[in-house]
């Protein structure tokens, strides 16, 4: 609290007082000896949307399922970082997904939301692929705004071994790479999995890495 001390001239005293850039309410009390205390409150509006601010919720990277949904929020500012609380405001929305995401309705052309004191929400749906969905938003009076949101690999569901080649020349010399993939449900590898992969063999062949013979289980990370 601040305090100004005025002398009264013909039953009056006169002070200003200047806004700041913050919006909100200002209460000003006067008092004197032996008076009672006079009290007015000045209100310090916001100004036009100047700004917006977008966030995800909740945040994070989101499952590649088909199914998870996450909430993409747009508040509304003035040039001073006042919020500006307004109903009605209409904001809207491009997106750019590939095989990431859509709109909730499945969706992905531009669209609309209108803003319920100061917010405006979209949803947006994870489709099976891995990857980024960028979702870009303005309104009247702001520039472009975007948020990526990130699509990751669900857990881990099969395993596939593939051969760097088919076929291999028998002259106890030539070699081939055997990898395992560790996928979801929907084929996305999952760069988390770091359990052992035993590979086992039968035939004729043996492992390059220790010359051990056929019929062995090796534990490779």
């Amino acid at each position: 609290m601040t305090q100004r001390f005025v002398d009264s001239v013909n039953g009056i005293a006169t002070v200003r007082v200047t806004s700041t850039k913050q919006a909100g309410t200002l209460t000003i009390t006067g008092t004197s000896t032996g008076l009672f205390t006079g009290t007015t409150q000045l209100i310090s509006l916001c100004g036009e949307v100047r700004k917006l601010r977008v966030t995800q919720e909740p945040a994070g990277v989101i499952t590649a399922d088909g199914n998870t949904t996450v909430n993409i929020r747009t508040e509304l500012f003035d040039i001073n970082d006042n919020a500006v609380t307004q109903t009605g405001t209409e904001v809207a929305y491009t997106l750019t997904a590939g095989a990431a995401a859509t709109w909730l309705d499945g969706t992905t052309e531009s669209t609309y939301a209108v803003t319920t004191d100061g917010m405006a929400t979209v949803k947006l749906k994870s489709k099976t692929g891995v990857g980024t969905a960028t979702v870009s938003c303005w309104t009247a009076g702001t520039s472009t705004q975007a948020i990526t949101v990130q699509t990751v690999a669900g857990p881990a569901s099969k395993l596939t071994v593939n051969s760097s080649q088919l076929t291999v020349a028998a002259d106890a010399a030539s070699t081939v790479v055997l990898t395992a993939r560790v996928s979801d449900v929907n084929g996305n590898l999952v760069v988390s999995a770091v359990e052992p992969v035993t590979f086992s063999m039968t035939g004729k062949g043996v492992w390059s890495s220790n010359g051990s013979i056929t019929d062995k289980s090796v534990p490779v990370v």
